[in-house]
């Protein structure tokens, strides 16, 4: 989440290799479970450039490494904060972010079909260029307003 970032990034930071040691080194993994792939993504823009870019790099290897893997079927991205949405109220929205660091290589991707995010606290399902895009936030925070007129459409 994003909450886990407020404050003291580099405390931030230990906290979270102290809970997850597999995450030491890094805040994002893969793994793959019976012929899905998942990657799972750090959305925060409280992180450092450098972070940032590190993470790209590793990101688009492994969707690459994904799609040229014969046992691997399907490829799911997970981040916190999602790309699209119709979400809103203040810090509620699409994700620039996201947008930018992800969603093209998403896209890029033959086997990339599911993008799964949470954060604005509702379900939706959105169908963009024939790539599937699930919001699903809960989370014990307060449900947030959906605007059904907005450029997306739930199915």
């Amino acid at each position: 989440g994003n909450h886990e970032y407020f404050g003291d990034t580099e405390q931030s930071m230990h906290n979270i290799s102290s809970r997850f040691p597999e995450m030491k080194d890094s805040s994002w993994r893969s793994f793959i479970f019976k012929k899905v792939a998942f990657i799972l993504l750090n959305s925060n823009t409280e992180l450092s450039v450098e972070f940032n870019e590190r993470q790209n790099q590793w990101y688009k290897k492994e969707l690459s490494r994904f799609d040229l893997d014969n046992e691997v079927n399907q490829i799911i991205v997970v981040t916190h904060q999602p790309p699209f949405t119709n979400g809103t109220g203040i810090g509620f929205g699409d994700d620039e972010f996201v947008i930018e660091n992800f969603v093209g290589s998403f896209n890029e991707s033959k086997k990339a079909q599911l993008f799964i995010s949470g954060h604005c606290h509702n379900y939706e399902h959105l169908l963009i260029d024939g790539k599937h895009f699930i919001v699903s936030g809960g989370g014990g925070g307060p449900r947030r307003s959906i605007d059904l007129e907005g450029d997306y459409k739930d199915i």
